[in-house]
């Protein structure tokens, strides 16, 4: 399962190049016209995803300071830590810890050894949460710390669909942005 996360956070985090166009050149293949050899154009050809790859939509926009990955990896975190089921035990969490600070997945690990400790519910609780966008609030790379929001719906296993905000704080460690705080706004219930 980790290694399903890693990858889809570096599918989310480093986007694939764009496709080169190709030119004509000398190992093109030619006709022959007017006695002489010319260089026939290779038609580009087009990039299509392979089945079940998923490919991000571009949700965020390239700010001033370059913080393009800031609202994916906040995005992609949102979705995961908004998901369980109380059948998983806190699996969504664990696996999210090595994108946390020091402290944050210490208070995390805290979390989920109070809650086991208090056993499972028998009948199933499970939340599906989709980032519908996500937005730098600030950034400061000399100080190393950043504020994303991610505005959320998710959907309980009761059938109820809520709207809910994700405040999230980052800090940076060496190169890599680490959630050093989580916050979750009031809910929002779906009007129907």
């Amino acid at each position: 399962m980790m290694l399903g996360i890693l990858i889809l956070l570096a599918i989310l985090l480093f986007p694939r190049p764009e496709p080169v166009p190709v030119t004509p050149s000398a190992t093109s293949p030619a006709s022959l016209t007017d006695g002489g050899i010319q260089p026939q154009p290779v038609p580009e050809q087009p990039v299509i995803p392979a089945p079940n790859e998923v490919v991000p939509e571009p949700t965020d926009s390239v700010q001033a300071d370059g913080t393009t990955s800031l609202p994916r990896l906040a995005a992609s975190f949102a979705e995961r830590y908004g998901s369980y089921s109380n059948h998983n035990d806190f699996e969504n969490l664990k696996d999210l810890e090595v994108l946390m600070s020091d402290r944050l997945a210490a208070e995390t690990e805290s979390y989920i050894i109070d809650q086991l400790a208090g056993g499972t519910l028998s009948e199933y609780v499970g939340v599906s949460t989709r980032a519908l966008k996500s937005e730098v609030v600030s950034f400061s790379d000399e100080d190393g710390g950043a504020e994303v929001t991610v505005s959320t719906q998710r959907s309980y296993s009761d059938g109820r669909l809520v709207f809910q905000n994700l405040y999230l704080n980052f800090v940076k460690s060496g190169e890599q942005w680490l959630v050093s705080s989580v916050n979750w706004d009031d809910v929002q219930e779906n009007a129907r």
